[in-house]
């Protein structure tokens, strides 16, 4: 197991010395997003909870959980300091990483919307268009003591109920939701399997580098097809990326992938 965690790591801190595509700007604001998700669709009480961040620059605005955002950090900085050797950054990695099960960045910009993500060590990243339509109406109510209004959109399967506020004419929200005249403070589907509620949003005046580490370039329709099949077939899928499961541990995983990856936020991708 230890020499599996080992090519994990490694694999990620050599891939983070380079960039295929690099995006800088410099944020003016920060939004923090609390995501309460049902992880199987078939069971109500499979709830879970993450704090996703939302940087918006001049340009561009970074969209991604939290606990990926350290994560990232977390591995870069080993990768820089003076460790004895592989095995110790491998154990102080596991002792301060934090669990996520949204590993995606997703920049925005006014024209374009680009998402980087990862299937175990695979990096992928794709360009999808803005194709949202929203149906604004005048329903009304406070949230979070922003004045808000109703809009509705259908996206990737499902129907999503949003509140926008004039009060912060930004057009942006969590995910890859845009396109109100102000930001989304609170946005749901219908069946509430996913729930994005703001709960901070402050000036933020930093730097802004999104770096696509040797990501490879891809169609949106192509990733989630290796995605679909990676959860298909799992642990033939490991094998091929040199990570072993003896019988035993090879039924857990299959029993976990059933349990809690069967309700993505996107059911359909094209």
């Amino acid at each position: 197991m230890r020499k599996k965690l080992l090519f994990i790591l490694l694999s990620f801190i050599v891939s983070c010395l380079y960039s295929q595509e690099r995006i800088v700007d410099t944020t003016i604001y920060r939004a923090y997003y609390k995501l309460i998700y049902q992880q199987d669709s078939t069971n109500v009480d499979s709830m879970g909870e993450e704090r996703m961040t939302l940087l918006i620059g001049k340009s561009y605005s970074l969209f991604q959980s939290e606990n990926n955002r350290f994560n990232d950090s977390l591995l870069y900085s080993l990768s820089k300091i003076d460790i004895e050797n592989a095995q110790q950054a491998v154990d102080i990695a596991l002792s301060l990483k934090k669990n996520t099960r949204f590993k995606f960045k997703i920049v925005k910009t006014l024209n374009r919307l680009i998402v980087f993500d990862k299937i175990t060590t695979d990096k992928f990243i794709y360009e999808e268009k803005n194709k949202l339509k929203w149906q604004i109406t005048n329903d009304a109510k406070l949230i979070n003591n922003y004045l808000c209004q109703k809009a509705t959109t259908t996206f990737g399967g499902r129907n999503y109920i949003a509140w926008f506020t004039n009060e912060i004419p930004i057009s942006d929200g969590p995910y890859k939701f845009k396109g109100l005249p102000g930001l989304i403070i609170k946005i749901y589907d219908q069946e509430k399997h996913y729930d994005f509620e703001l709960f901070s949003f402050k000036k933020y005046v930093s730097f802004l580098e999104v770096n696509f580490k040797k990501a490879q370039k891809t169609s949106k329709q192509d990733y989630f097809r290796a995605y679909k099949n990676f959860k298909t077939n799992i642990v033939a899928q490991l094998e091929q990326r040199g990570i072993y499961l003896d019988d035993d541990e090879a039924t857990k995983v299959k029993q976990r992938v059933k349990k809690t990856m069967n309700n993505e936020i996107e059911l359909k991708f094209d």
